[in-house]
């Protein structure tokens, strides 16, 4: 579906940390308050705006979010009996892991797990474990499932049962997928940011939630993890809006750990700093969270053509599917300073390489011919799409242009946000 953008600046607008505007809410109709229900679930806003906003939902709404609360709860009993078998399993078979995302998010970028919704378990595991681990879950009865290529983890892998979907996304018997990660970015591909992440591993650390128990990350580079999932969703077009809303929480809470900040610029190089700024910026923009000074000042630094684009075109990037919209090319060009990484990233915005599995579920009329018939026609399918995509692009990028002649380069004079003086009319 194509997000109507009144939805999402209702949801967007009631969940802001700073400036929020849960009364838009009460100006909705039954049918946007579906619709509005339909994008929340897919965004995984849900259960946040159930907690934060309960006083302004019709009853009717109140009385079917309280429910997926109640499902929910339940549902986190099954994700922690889930991980701590395969834990178990793992710790048994020699299995090294850290928990990613998930559960691992609280309570950081999200205050309890029974109140965060979650579908599968992400463990990444260093290349000398990846294979055991696979042969570990398959001796569990875990079997893997087509994946995209390009994916940052092996197979997804689940347990097929005699479950069906009952449409309740938050179904307390829905079983979980458990995703095997190789690489935490892939800069080969993304051409920007860091080049290696080996010291996320070397920092992992022991850590603990509702009485879990479970390796992860050292607390600044989860942070630096999920603002690359951020950026990395958002040039790839699909960046759902609860990634950008937990970093919004995130840095809203510990604006003021001084300690935290002075960890996080003394371990974070450059490179990274650099993609985590962007990821900061467009929190702050969506959701009106505060800024620890050294945040505030790495954003001021950054691009203006990316200081200008967040503004205007940020909140319209907070999708549940993959957008057609291409106009997050420009931040990805602004990032890179190589003529031939730049013109590899505008031509890949047009020419991506279709998702095997997509391409055969869309291409399934086509018979005879082999892969490379399936392939024209799937790219023929997609020609009336970029030739609408290109000129909005195109349009928004001389938008953009324009508006980053008024972003001032200076940082903010004691003040948590980057100076953004926009000539929103542009």
């Amino acid at each position: 579906m194509d997000e109507n953008q009144r939805i999402v600046a209702a949801v967007v607008g009631a969940l802001r940390f700073r400036d929020a505007n849960p009364e838009k809410l009460a100006s909705l109709s039954e049918s946007e308050w579906h619709e509005l229900l339909e994008y929340a679930d897919l965004s995984h806003l849900t259960l946040p705006l159930g907690v934060n906003c309960r006083n302004y939902l019709p009853e009717w709404v109140r009385e079917r979010i309280d429910g997926n609360l109640r499902d929910n709860r339940q549902r986190w009993d099954l994700v922690r009996a889930t991980y701590e078998e395969v834990q178990s399993a793992f710790t048994s078979a020699g299995v090294q892991h850290i928990v990613i995302k998930g559960f691992a998010q609280c309570p950081d970028f999200a205050p309890i797990p029974q109140a965060r919704f979650q579908s599968d378990i992400d463990l990444y595991c260093p290349s000398d474990s990846l294979r055991r681990g696979v042969e570990t879950l398959r001796q569990m009865g875990y079997e893997a499932i087509v994946t995209s290529e390009k994916a940052d983890h092996l197979p997804v892998m689940i347990r097929r049962g005699n479950w069906q979907w009952r449409g309740n996304s938050y179904d307390p018997e829905m079983p979980l997928s458990i995703e095997l990660h190789h690489r935490l970015w892939d800069r080969p591909r993304m051409r920007v940011g860091p080049s290696d992440l080996q010291q996320f591993w070397s920092r992992r650390t022991v850590r603990s939630v509702d009485r879990v128990t479970y390796p992860g990350l050292h607390p600044v580079d989860n942070l630096g993890l999920s603002a690359l999932q951020v950026l990395r969703d958002l040039l790839n077009n699909v960046l759902f809006a609860h990634k950008v809303y937990e970093l919004a929480y995130f840095l809203h809470h510990k604006a003021n750990d001084d300690d935290f900040w002075r960890k996080w610029s003394a371990t974070h190089n450059d490179d990274l700093r650099a993609c985590e700024a962007v990821s900061f910026s467009l929190a702050q923009a969506c959701f009106g969270c505060e800024l620890a000074r050294p945040v505030a000042e790495q954003i001021a630094i950054l691009p203006r053509t990316v200081r200008a684009w967040i503004p205007l075109y940020g909140q319209g990037s907070l999708t549940t599917h993959r957008s057609s919209e291409k106009d997050a090319v420009w931040i990805h060009l602004a990032l890179v300073n190589s003529v031939r990484d730049k013109l590899a990233i505008f031509l890949r915005a047009f020419l991506r390489t279709p998702d095997p599995y997509k391409m055969l579920v869309e291409s399934a009329a086509v018979k005879g011919g082999g892969p490379w018939m399936q392939y024209a026609y799937y790219g023929l399918k997609r020609i009336p799409r970029h030739a609408l995509s290109f000129p909005r692009m195109l349009y928004r990028g001389g938008r953009t242009l324009v508006a980053s002649r008024s972003v001032s380069r200076s940082a903010t004079k004691g003040s948590e946000r980057s100076t953004l003086d926009l000539e929103r009319s542009a």
